[in-house]
């Protein structure tokens, strides 16, 4: 009993040595670093590529779209082209999908939103919606004429059975997008809210623009 109590009183002595002589020295502030605030900055932060393979924060965002999207929309009019089999219709779709794209960054440009990395894959998601539309409502003209309807009223026919399907996906993928406002990081907040007004683009170019592109070109 002895020797565990002179050891606790030890112990004790010894602990409270060390607090005073912490406390008797001055030490320099030191900031630790909180692995989610650095994660959070690399999130909020907006980063520029100094060359292909590497990329340094605090920069306007610049990537290899340059050779890449080329090559992305090169192949989706050449798929586009082999199962519609019809070079106008693909033609219309495209033409929606840049007018969508382009409405929607312009929109964003106006209304103050930073292009950061996260907003940049917005155009590749409205891209994804808009051709969806445009492939609906052309491939539905297609079938009605295939069964004897006049382009006019096979126009017609596909926007009576597309309108409200098409309606209902931009809503629910808007609404989807839109959630990303909740989060914690605003730059993917900036992209559900371009991507939200992309698809809206989408839908309001589709119903209208595409099927009277449709009417005045040689569609079969």
């Amino acid at each position: 009993l002895l020797f565990i109590f002179l050891n606790n009183i030890l112990t004790i002595s010894l602990a409270l040595l060390l607090v005073f002589s912490c406390n008797s020295v001055d030490q320099p502030d030191v900031v630790v670093d909180d692995p989610l605030d650095l994660q959070a900055n690399l999130l909020n932060g907006t980063w520029v590529l100094k060359d292909e393979s590497s990329a340094v924060k605090d920069g306007s965002v610049v990537s290899d779209f340059k050779n890449l999207t080329p090559l992305k929309y090169r192949v989706l009019v050449n798929m586009m082209i082999f199962f519609m089999r019809s070079v106008w219709a693909t033609l219309g779709t495209i033409l929606v999908t840049g007018a969508s794209a382009a409405s929607a960054l312009g929109l964003a440009g106006w209304l103050g939103i930073p292009m950061t990395p996260q907003a940049s894959l917005a155009p590749t998601i409205i891209l994804t919606v808009a051709i969806a539309d445009g492939i609906h409502i052309s491939v539905s003209v297609a079938q009605s004429m295939q069964r004897g309807l006049p382009k006019r009223q096979a126009i017609i026919e596909s926007l009576r059975l597309n309108m409200s399907p098409i309606f209902l996906t931009s809503l629910t993928t808007g609404i989807g997008f839109l959630s990303l406002n909740f989060g914690d990081s605003p730059p993917f907040a900036d992209l559900g809210n371009i991507t939200t007004m992309g698809v809206a683009f989408a839908w309001i170019y589709s119903i209208t623009f595409l099927p009277a592109f449709l009417s005045v070109t040689p569609y079969k």
